[in-house]
């Protein structure tokens, strides 16, 4: 399996929104993660052959966000996120603490995240605009109340944690 590394990132699916997994950085192998991804993929008959998990650490805090790319997250990420939160319990299950699910779409305004451990959810939220008051400030969002108690800004859950060390590896081999 093919390991790239890269230092800095740039994500085609942040103009119609964002999403991705957040976990403590602890010991793991992503060739691991790829391969239970890639798993579960194929068990709900999807194509994962141009597939990519791009793993990136935060540059100070003790995170790392996994993201996917290819056509299986097609031109919307953070639908790709909401429709696959199943992800983050299957997930849940290798590391040690938490896993974090978040989405964030633009078209319509829609916000949700899911906190998971050992298989099961321990917390999510899951809010369009129609669900706000019209005068609801951003930092009253679902994603935007995650990241703060995180200790993170949308900003750099919308850049993918820009800055920080990044490697990107194949879902599957072909």
């Amino acid at each position: 399996m093919s390991v790239y590394v890269h230092e800095t990132m740039s994500d085609t699916n942040a103009a119609r929104g964002h999403g991705g997994i957040l976990f403590p950085f602890d010991m793991f192998r992503p060739t691991m993660l790829a391969s239970i991804i890639g798993e579960t993929f194929i068990a709900k008959a999807r194509n994962v052959l141009d597939a990519r998990l791009e793993l990136t650490r935060h540059p100070e805090a003790q995170l790392v966000m996994l993201r996917m790319h290819g056509s299986i997250v097609g031109d919307d990420a953070a639908t790709f996120w909401r429709e696959n939160a199943d992800l983050s319990l299957m997930l849940s299950q290798v590391f040690p603490r938490q896993v974090f699910l978040y989405y964030v779409g633009e078209s319509p305004k829609r916000q949700g995240f899911i906190v998971a451990q050992q298989g099961q959810a321990l917390a999510g939220d899951d809010v369009d605009e129609s669900m706000m008051p019209p005068e609801a400030a951003e930092e009253e969002w679902p994603v935007a109340r995650l990241a703060a108690q995180l200790r993170l800004s949308l900003e750099e859950l919308e850049n993918g944690f820009e800055g920080g060390p990044r490697i990107e590896l194949p879902v599957v081999d072909v």
